[in-house]
């Protein structure tokens, strides 16, 4: 496998400055990038990823959309499916962790879903748009509890979002939607909404349960959005304007507003992905190859088996295998396997953390938590609304078994959520308060 590393960046992500430097080996990202595939149709414009298998939305013929499987075990490819751009095009794709996939077919003013019965793929129903032709969804994904969320298009501003239980949100319209470690959603397009409530409550077509947030007048436009180990918010941005320039990235720890650029080293301000990975490394998609944030630097890839990585699209799976889609190209990404001996004959061999217990609770209740190894660890309280109303852990602590107590005295009855985050992972809980 064949490594071209154009530079890294030593900068702290919170401050954006630093200084690039020349870069060696050493310097890579700590794994095995593996081309798995070189023949993608003629063309990779979406892809999802699952438990066993990788799917992929790419072009065939000049008028020809298709599905295809990567299959992970055999790393073989197959078709899928193929349709005639004539008649329909395939949109969009989403697939959960447990095998789940739906697509989407457009045609003229009509969007069918399809979803993939571990055989073939079946009619899951239609919508008739009697506003657009043609882009009717313009971003499909899945809660955390397998629900199917997506935008329907309309004349701005009267897209809405659709749940898998047929709930709407406010007249808005998306071009990415990510449900937060908090609970809430985001979505971005031209402009940036959060909602007031948890996904998975009932959402009406009001603006009751969403707020519009402001970012600073040069941080325009949000089709990528995720979350780093912090809990900040990270975004970017492909729209161009010619009253705004594209600003690299952004990130907001929900008071301020900071950003990295071309100036600090970022290959391109032109950001088509961003994912954040179990050890925390944060991916970035540029229109000059990827960035990787890792361990306090910045590493920038361009180009992989004579592959350029420009404008890429990257899935994480569950088992924190890095998956990048260009071109034609399908690789993978997995971090070199550190073996820990452990002398302590209970320490765990990853983080858990045990339901708060008395839930519900007035006003003390116990959170239990196990982590594998020695590391930071911060475990903190918010409301439902997402303010963060208590910290009950904020440092370095030894593998093992750990307990808190949560004193809610000061607090209103309520729903609350309680979340860890220790060695690049975040986990989060419920608990209800009754007075």
């Amino acid at each position: 496998m064949k490594y071209y590393l154009i530079t890294y960046v030593l900068t702290t992500f919170f401050s954006f400055s630093g200084k690039v430097a020349e870069a060696s080996v050493s310097d890579l990202l700590p794994g095995e990038w593996i081309l798995r595939n070189n023949n993608v149709g003629i063309g990779i414009h979406d892809f999802a990823v699952t438990d066993s298998s990788v799917w992929i939305l790419s072009y065939n013929e000049p008028y020809n959309d298709c599905c295809y499987r990567f299959d992970k075990s055999s790393n073989m490819l197959f078709e899928s499916l193929s349709v005639s751009r004539n008649k329909n095009n395939i949109g969009e794709i989403a697939a959960y962790s447990n095998g789940k996939v739906y697509l989407t077919l457009e045609g003229f003013y009509e969007l069918t879903f399809m979803s993939y019965n571990g055989i073939s793929w079946l009619d899951a129903g239609k919508i008739i748009s009697g506003v657009c032709s043609s882009h009717i969804i313009t971003t499909l994904t899945f809660d955390p509890q397998g629900r199917l969320w997506y935008w329907l298009c309309g004349h701005l501003p009267y897209g809405r979002v659709i749940t898998g239980s047929g709930d709407g949100t406010p007249e808005f319209s998306a071009r990415s939607i990510f449900f937060a470690s908090d609970n809430r959603v985001w979505m971005g397009g031209r402009l940036l909404v959060r909602s007031t409530i948890p996904y998975y409550e009932t959402f009406r077509d009001s603006w009751d349960y969403w707020e519009f947030i402001s970012p600073p007048e040069e941080i325009y436009g949000f089709t990528s959005i995720a979350e780093d180990t912090n809990g900040d918010m990270l975004f970017g941005s492909n729209i161009s304007s010619s009253d705004f320039s594209i600003y690299g990235v952004a990130r907001f720890d929900g008071e301020n507003w900071s950003r990295y650029t071309t100036d600090d080293g970022l290959p391109s301000n032109t950001v088509y992905d961003i994912e954040v990975d179990e050890k925390g490394t944060i991916w970035v998609s540029t229109g000059k190859g990827i960035s990787c944030y890792y361990k306090d630097r910045w590493i920038n890839y361009r180009i992989i088996d004579n592959t350029y990585l420009d404008e890429a699209l990257i899935e994480i799976d569950n088992d924190g295998v890095v998956w990048i889609g260009v071109g034609v190209s399908l690789f993978s990404f997995t971090y070199d396997e550190i073996v820990f001996v452990m002398k302590e004959e209970h320490v765990p061999r990853k983080i858990s953390m045990s339901p708060a217990c008395p839930n519900p609770f007035n006003p003390t209740t116990t959170i239990e938590f196990s982590i594998p190894s020695p590391s930071d660890v911060k475990l903190t309280v918010y409301s439902v609304s997402g303010q963060k109303v208590a910290t009950l852990a904020d440092g370095f602590m030894s593998a093992g078994k750990h307990t808190v107590v949560f004193d809610g005295s000061d607090l209103a009855s309520g729903l609350y959520f309680y979340r860890i985050q220790a060695g690049g992972i975040i986990k989060t809980g419920k608990m209800m308060l009754v007075r």
